[in-house]
């Protein structure tokens, strides 16, 4: 499975420039299509040449702002979120580490981000025709396969390492003894964990979360090793 984009570089250049054209276009106007917005910025975040990230910036600086000034869920908090996770993919982690702190204010959105999340990796198994069941209660779904793939993440050169541990965090939060269901992903957990605590190349917050799992799942009896670093 290829990792980015296998056009010639001039097309590459061509495709990157007219989804630069998609995206402003689609956020134009009374009625924006927000869902066509956020799926062009999910694709810039994959551009190799780094030419895409002065425009991501600078929808970055407007769409964060708005869904952070609503103070809950709103169809803008995926559209940030995408944006935020594109200029991350091209190196840049702070607006991703400033939307985690400032754009989870309440349940709905911390709901929303594991919603979504379970949605992509397919744990939440029907089709979902809008964002609306973002924000809804957690039910019909368990975690366990989204933990394991946020487990798998775990690591400080993930672009998103910040965003999976948060997202660990709060799904051990909302699901009491979930690690337990697995033995060897929690200890795997556990194991890579610490060593990111020992890395030093994550945010303040996400120490904190870290230092939180690790006594989580310390105080429900897991020790050792898992599957590896």
């Amino acid at each position: 499975m290829a990792f980015g984009p296998l056009l010639p570089a001039d097309q590459q250049r061509v495709f990157f420039r007219h989804l630069h054209v998609l995206a402003e276009r689609s956020a134009a106007g009374r009625q924006p299509n927000v869902l066509l917005h956020r799926q062009a910025c999910f694709l810039a975040g994959m551009d190799p040449t780094g030419t895409c990230a002065a425009w991501l910036a600078h929808s970055c600086a407007r769409r964060a702002h708005r869904a952070i000034a609503v103070r809950t869920w709103s169809p803008l908090w995926p559209d940030a979120r995408s944006v935020v996770t594109s200029l991350a993919n091209q190196g840049n982690p702070e607006p991703l580490r400033d939307f985690i702190a400032r754009a989870h204010p309440d349940d709905a959105c911390e709901r929303a981000a594991l919603n979504y999340s379970a949605y992509w990796v397919g744990e939440i198994p029907y089709r979902q025709r809008d964002d609306s069941f973002m924000p809804a209660p957690l039910s019909g779904w368990r975690g366990s396969r989204l933990l394991r793939h946020l487990v798998q993440r775990l690591d400080a050169s993930h672009p998103f390492v910040d965003l999976n541990i948060h997202n660990v965090w709060a799904l051990l939060t909302a699901r009491r003894g979930l690690a337990l269901d697995e033995p060897d992903t929690g200890r795997t957990l556990l194991e890579r964990s610490t060593a990111l605590l020992d890395s030093g190349g994550v945010s303040a917050q996400s120490r904190r979360e870290l230092t939180s799992i690790v006594y989580s799942l310390r105080a429900d009896g897991l020790t050792g090793t898992g599957t590896g670093r």
